[in-house]
């Protein structure tokens, strides 16, 4: 019993340890040695001397510049330290793994066309199809979390819930829980249904072993993108990518014009790594210069939380609210946000 509480209580530290966990402490150290490499690269293109002392002062630098005391210390960041805190609480309580698993989605499938069609007769699957598998995968939990974000601002009742996230004034790694138990339980049903049925039909063409590549229960390509370019999607960074790469990778500044108060970037980039499904669907907004210094996150005056209390409450009323057409609010927020400015 004193066990099963102290592993409740531990619960946020926990995830700090835990390879497995995407907030792992290696995960994040990971994405700020990756952005460190990239602010190097950069600087080594520009002119004049970049010996090993320059190098060191330059990176040192950059270091006090990706953690700026008055994003880190802001009231907006501090809430969403809380909110990381009861976020991990909530799901040590296991209440999330109540929701349909993909491997019941699965089984489901599966089950479903052997009984249609007849099984497949199990033959070890090609490191070609694995790769296809793999990489197909990748490209399904990339369409459902654009499914399921694309809800969440569409839909009235389920923005009342994921404007909390959209409330963050400035953005921090810690930003990323910034979610309200209903969005907390939206992202992995929708995951669950899209990827299962998709395992379930490999399951049933190529067989039980025609399974995607994964590590620490990551898909490959996830696993890549976890320990480097994850945790800065939620940074101040404007880091961007050009030409048809931009069209096809989310980067740090694509998720900044997400989190924008700018009317005209509502409900744009709604990807978590790929830009792909955004440009297919007409939602990508590619990042440009000029916005770099000119853009403000948050919902503005309307859109603050005083404490997690308030965090969690107002939504579910706002929620019901939306519900009663005339005493709907607004679906959009003022163009201008209380939050301070990109850099």
């Amino acid at each position: 019993m004193l066990a099963d509480v102290a592993t409740f209580l531990f619960a946020p530290v926990h995830r700090l340890t835990d390879l497995a966990d995407p907030f792992s402490a290696v995960s994040l150290a990971g994405a700020l040695v990756f952005a460190c490499v990239l602010a190097l690269r950069r600087q080594g293109t520009a002119p004049g001397r970049f010996g090993l002392a320059a190098r060191v002062a330059r990176l040192r630098a950059f270091v006090r510049a990706a953690l700026p005391r008055r994003i880190w210390s802001h009231p907006s960041a501090r809430l969403d330290y809380r909110l990381f805190v009861v976020t991990s609480l909530f799901y040590a309580t296991g209440v999330v793994e109540l929701v349909v698993t993909a491997h019941t989605v699965e089984h489901w499938t599966a089950s479903g066309l052997d009984a249609l069609f007849g099984p497949t007769a199990p033959t070890p699957p090609p490191l070609a199809l694995v790769a296809a598998v793999t990489v197909c995968d990748f490209l399904v939990f990339e369409l459902a979390y654009w499914f399921a974000h694309r809800l969440l601002h569409r839909v009235p009742a389920l923005w009342a819930f994921h404007s909390l996230h959209h409330s963050a004034e400035v953005l921090t790694p810690f930003t990323e829980w910034r979610q309200h138990p209903v969005e907390l339980f939206l992202f992995p049903a929708i995951n669950a249904v899209m990827l299962g049925a998709f395992w379930g039909l490999t399951h049933h063409l190529f067989g039980a072993d025609a399974q995607p590549v994964s590590l620490l229960g990551f898909n490959a390509i996830q696993l890549v993108a976890v320990f480097t370019v994850l945790h800065l999607r939620h940074t101040h960074l404007w880091i961007t990518l050009p030409g048809l790469w931009a069209k096809l990778l989310q980067t740090p500044a694509h998720h900044m014009i997400h989190h924008s108060a700018d009317p005209r970037h509502f409900d744009r980039n709604l990807g978590l790594f790929l830009s792909l499904w955004d440009w297919v669907f007409g939602t990508l907004w590619i990042p440009r210069p000029e916005e770099k210094t000119t853009l403000t996150l948050g919902l503005g005056a309307a859109g603050g939380h005083h404490g997690v209390a308030d965090a969690w409450i107002s939504p579910v009323i706002a929620a019901g609210r939306s519900l009663v057409p005339r005493a709907a609010p607004p679906r959009t927020p003022p163009p201008t946000g209380t939050g301070l400015p990109a850099e």
